[in-house]
């Protein structure tokens, strides 16, 4: 069972390029599922599971993350992902009917 830390910034990029997953489910799965706060907290909790090799500790704090991960709040950060992505489609298909030389439509 990773930790919270583990899970970098590169392997969280990585597993978006290439997922195979609609692009707002994708979008969704990069969305931050704790606070600084519940970070903070699960860090040190994490910590002193290894450091005294806590394996109840280490259960429950995986199976926190895992409901967290369930129960995103998307409010406001995600409808500006989504029209994000949305306005990179429209300029992405954009610059690809230009680039073959067609009319856009």
């Amino acid at each position: 069972m990773p930790g919270f830390l583990e899970e970098g910034y590169k392997d969280t990029l990585k597993a978006f390029l290439s997922s195979g997953d609609s692009p707002i489910t994708a979008l969704y799965e990069v969305m931050p599922y704790m606070n600084g706060e519940q970070q903070m907290i699960y860090t040190k909790l994490w910590y002193f599971a290894e450091k005294y090799d806590l394996q109840a500790l280490k259960r429950a704090l995986y199976e926190f993350k895992e409901l967290q991960k369930t129960n995103r709040q998307t409010g406001f950060m995600f409808g500006k992902y989504l029209l994000a992505h949305s306005m990179h489609d429209i300029l992405k298909d954009n610059v690809t009917i230009k680039a073959q030389g067609g009319q856009e439509k």
